[in-house]
């Protein structure tokens, strides 16, 4: 007959590597949570700023004369942006004007379409950062555009 083998331990080490799964689990889904988070985060910011673009004076040089431009820290438009996405810094957005063909019959002038874009924008993933490692990476580029019919309406 077989001879009974020794168990004892063999529940704690079972134990152990489950827990070590599981833990891993957990925390790739944390951030993967925040990583959405600072997307959607993101995403609402684009809409939000070029909301506030499409209702406002443009720059000098508009329509589409100048290249993307940068919004001052203080402008209507980037306040707006950073409630909706805190870590927002101006070297972040690009606001860019350009002229569109459509428009109405009884228009007489161009209709621009005001583009918001948020670039370069950095995602610090948490536990890597704990952990010291850098895995630091750029969130994809959102772009948002509206027609700007309704420029000149406001004046910040």
């Amino acid at each position: 007959m077989n001879k009974p083998t020794a168990q004892s331990g063999v529940a704690m080490v079972e134990f152990a590597l489950v827990v070590a799964l599981f833990l891993l689990l957990v925390f790739a889904a944390i951030e993967f949570s925040r990583v959405m988070l600072e997307v959607s985060r993101t995403v609402e910011a684009t809409r939000a700023g070029v909301r506030i673009a499409v209702v406002n004076t443009p720059p000098a040089g508009y329509p589409g004369s100048t290249g993307p431009f940068t919004p001052a820290a203080n402008s209507p438009v980037f306040t707006q942006m950073q409630r909706q996405q805190p870590r927002l810094q101006p070297r972040n957005v690009q606001i860019s004007y350009s002229i569109s063909d459509a428009g109405s019959v009884n228009r007489t002038e161009n209709i621009p379409i005001v583009t918001v874009a948020i670039t370069d924008l950095m995602y610090e993933p948490l536990f890597a950062t704990l952990l010291g490692v850098d895995l630091d990476f750029a969130l994809p580029a959102f772009p948002s555009s509206l027609m700007g019919e309704s420029l000149w309406t406001l004046e910040p």
